[in-house]
């Protein structure tokens, strides 16, 4: 099992780190964010909320924390002060664990994933809802699975729409590795996925040979390169839609007066 990653700041374990996933605290005040940004699921929107620490003033403890003891935390909505998400963290030693969180992380995910809606597939969202659910319950290797798919699932659909126009043969494309199925069919992918096709090679490494943990340390870096990629893509499908619409119109038209 790897080490730790360092943990970036408050927001991001409570808002985007999974359940389970533990980090290395910095050195210092690690607990100085008063307010954080995040995805409120009662408003369905992003929003400001207020950290509010409920065990009494934890953040005297003397560090390194030789026994392990838990602190609840609730941010409440600065939009609406009924609209709170509460959190429980593990702190021991020099790391710190999210391991209780109510609504739950899926509630939170699923509910940020609605603001895709155009963007999304009915598959893809419910894909990346299963993952985000998985990663919830701790499980990594499993959460991978589904964001490869979807991965997978834009590599195949975009070489199946086009394999005909560039006369791509399907025997050798299924042969490529998938940085060369990338590298051939560049110009019709998202670029971000372009960019950053070592993605794949992290997603299959996960399912492969990582442990939870280390699925978990890196979730939501992956779920975030997967919505990246899927908006992006969602543009790629608009540009191809509106070139191919203008080299028709080019084709048919017909200046006034000039029938042939």
């Amino acid at each position: 099992m790897s080490e730790p990653q360092p943990l970036t700041g408050l927001e991001a374990l409570l808002f985007e780190a999974p359940l389970y996933a533990a980090f290395k605290l910095p050195e210092g005040k690690w607990w100085k964010d008063e307010n954080a940004e995040g995805h409120c699921p009662f408003c369905k929107r992003q929003a400001t909320f207020k950290i509010v620490w409920k065990d009494g003033d934890i953040r005297n403890r003397p560090r390194p924390y030789k026994a392990a003891f838990d602190a609840n935390v609730n941010c409440r909505c600065t939009r609406h002060e009924s609209h709170i998400v509460q959190f429980v963290l593990r702190l021991h030693e020099d790391t710190v664990q999210k391991w209780g969180q109510l609504p739950s992380f899926a509630d939170v995910t699923e509910s940020s994933t609605k603001q895709y809606r155009g963007v999304l597939s009915p598959q893809d969202a419910r894909e990346l809802n299963r993952a985000s659910g998985l990663a919830a319950h701790g499980v990594g290797i499993g959460s991978f699975v589904y964001m490869r798919r979807i991965f997978e699932r834009i590599i195949n659909k975009r070489f199946a729409a086009f394999k005909d126009a560039e006369k791509w043969d399907e025997a050798e494309f299924r042969r490529m590795k998938m940085d060369e199925r990338i590298g051939l069919m560049r110009n019709y992918l998202p670029g971000f996925l372009v960019e950053s096709k070592k993605m794949y090679s992290i997603l299959s490494l996960g399912i492969h040979e990582l442990e939870e943990t280390d699925c978990l340390a890196f979730f939501e870096v992956a779920r975030t390169a997967i919505i990246f990629i899927l908006e992006d893509d969602h543009r790629k499908k608009q540009e191809l839609a509106e070139r191919d619409a203008a080299k028709k119109a080019i084709a048919s038209y017909q200046p006034p007066g000039n029938s042939g």
